[in-house]
């Protein structure tokens, strides 16, 4: 139930924040970040975690940045990141753990960054948010996501 509440918190205040936006070429800044923050830019360096293929993960990679914004301001109120929750970075390969989750559990296609959110809270996703086109998925054998 926790869970729910929370993937329903995220999607909302990711409306929220992007909907004016939507129709625009601008760059869209969450709040609490600016132009020229690297904290929440991770990078795709095409062939990364473990050899895999991250060209067409910028869905995975824009969803990472959110969430670890979303760690970051609950850790910041007082609520402790659980641990085996990929949080900040501990690997070598790109700057947030988070996208190095995805790179290393779902395929190298485009993808809908909702999909994302709903496997991280969840372990599950409704393939419904991709409107029948067809997207990345996770990988055979991948993580169980659910963080």
């Amino acid at each position: 139930m926790m869970a729910k509440i929370k993937l329903k918190s995220l999607l909302l205040f990711t409306a929220a924040v992007f909907a004016p936006f939507a129709a625009s070429a601008d760059s869209v800044f969450v709040p609490g970040t600016w132009a020229g923050d690297t904290r929440y830019d991770v990078k795709k360096v095409e062939y990364g975690a473990e050899g895999s293929p991250d060209r067409l993960m910028c869905w995975a990679a824009s969803a990472s940045n959110n969430l670890q914004l979303w760690q970051d301001n609950l850790a910041a109120a007082g609520y402790p990141i659980p641990s085996g929750v990929p949080n900040g970075k501990t690997q070598d390969t790109y700057s947030l753990d988070i996208f190095n989750v995805f790179a290393n559990n779902w395929e190298d296609k485009s993808g809908v960054s909702a999909l994302a959110y709903q496997w991280y809270f969840t372990g599950s996703y409704d393939i419904g948010y991709a409107g029948g086109f067809e997207v990345a998925l996770p990988l055979e054998g991948a993580s169980e996501g659910g963080y």
